[in-house]
């Protein structure tokens, strides 16, 4: 039995503890509260197995994560040899005056880019080629203060959840 049906089941013999006790019934009651005991053993029991597997999750994710920062230093490690090498043969190309070299495999061109403006002194800047950008922030801890206070505001409310806490396999 899943750990729904030990949860549906536990509560459905709770729900007749209740009927039997308003009726009179003590000894049924006391049945059913002892068969009861079992079925919270079992989710006791269910609930370990619980934490075997999300330490065992836990586990699998550190590893994918040690392979995630594996991978992206080898890519770095390439794209660095990769621009390394792109510059060393513009740089020689440009040493011997080629603008074009060609293979079977395919051209390679050295090319002028467009030009890239570079700004010396923002200040000195006319006022015409400025833009005044605004940016809106609201203050949300402030609202959830005043709202904790007891005062409304307008458009926003507190919504208070829940998370659950898993026990972490001890290093």
């Amino acid at each position: 039995m899943n750990l729904y049906q030990l949860t549906e089941n536990f509560l459905e013999v709770d729900r007749l503890i209740d009927e039997y006790m308003e009726a009179g019934q003590e000894d049924l009651a006391n049945n059913l509260v002892e068969a009861n005991k079992i079925i919270a053993q079992e989710i006791q029991n269910k609930s370990n197995g619980f934490v075997y597997m999300f330490r065992n999750i836990d586990s699998q994710i550190d590893a994918i994560d040690g392979e995630i920062k594996r991978l992206q230093e080898l890519k770095k490690q390439k794209q660095n040899k990769y621009e390394y090498l792109k510059k060393s043969l513009k740089d020689n190309m440009e040493a011997l005056g080629v603008k074009k070299l060609e293979t079977d495999l395919g051209n390679f061109t050295v090319r002028n880019n467009p030009g890239s403006l570079v700004i010396d002194n923002e200040t000195i800047i006319p006022d015409e080629y400025k833009e005044v950008v605004q940016t809106v922030k609201i203050d949300k801890k402030a609202i959830k203060e005043c709202i904790k206070q007891g005062n409304a505001i307008e458009g926003c409310h507190v919504e208070i959840s829940t998370s659950l806490m898993i026990p972490k396999a001890k290093k």
